[in-house]
């Protein structure tokens, strides 16, 4: 099966925001970038979890949040279970603030490409994005 991803959407709406372990967001935006020859720095975030101190990354999401009140927030995080998913849960009753879980690169390509105003079908795509992406080709 073959993804095809429409041109890149400047979003003034949306920012998305990935909270993952190590430099895992850092590699997937850099791929995302080079795939479609765009700077995604104007919608993508990034926390890096901060392995010694929770705490830390905790309060860097907590000012993000803040920060960014008058957006829809869309946060991505790579494993459901984990300090990533675990911090991001008070911030999923703001009306403003939506959460997935299980992070991959097709996710975050349909995420900086898909022209929609809607937030929810927004979730809906890239999670539907991502369930699809996940193959055996045996």
């Amino acid at each position: 099966m073959t993804y095809m991803f429409p041109l890149f959407i400047e979003k003034s709406m949306f920012k998305f925001l990935l909270i993952t372990h190590g430099n895992l967001g850092q590699s997937l935006v850099e791929c995302v970038e080079n795939n479609l020859q765009k700077n995604c720095q104007n919608i993508i975030d990034i926390i890096s979890l901060n392995a010694l101190d929770i705490d830390f990354s905790r309060k860097e999401l907590d000012t993000y949040v803040k920060k960014n009140k008058n957006f829809d927030i869309i946060i991505l995080t790579d494993l459901y279970g984990a300090s990533s998913s675990n911090i991001v849960k008070k911030h999923t009753s703001g009306e403003n603030v939506y959460a997935i879980s299980g992070l991959n690169l097709p996710m975050l390509m349909k995420a900086v490409t898909l022209k929609t105003d809607d937030i929810q079908m927004m979730v809906d795509e890239i999670i539907k994005c991502g369930n699809k992406s996940i193959i055996n080709f045996l």
